[in-house]
């Protein structure tokens, strides 16, 4: 073989054993960065839809009169502190 195609071999062969056998330092990280964020935006959509069941639910019970509402043993001005009082999370 002549010497120059050696040479050649020789410094593609070193680069191809020259990789890294694991990610760099911060490309590893980043997959932790990745399911931090998703956990950060599924809180916010929970937290999004648990406040808008429980703003449902106070608009629902002051469509009722007081009649109905003393019936289940609320009065008009405790509607919102009851609800949100109740609430218990779903997760």
């Amino acid at each position: 073989m002549p010497q120059h195609r050696t040479e050649h071999m020789d410094r593609i062969m070193s680069r191809t054993l020259d990789l890294p056998r694991s990610l760099p330092e911060p490309a590893a990280r980043s997959g932790a960065v990745w399911h931090r964020l998703g956990r950060i935006i599924t809180r916010s959509v929970r937290n999004a839809v648990n406040e808008w069941m429980v703003q449902r639910t106070i608009d629902t019970l002051s469509t009722l009169d007081d009649r109905v509402l003393h019936d289940i043993g609320l009065c008009r001005t405790e509607i919102e502190w009851r609800v949100r009082r109740q609430q218990t999370p779903h997760w």
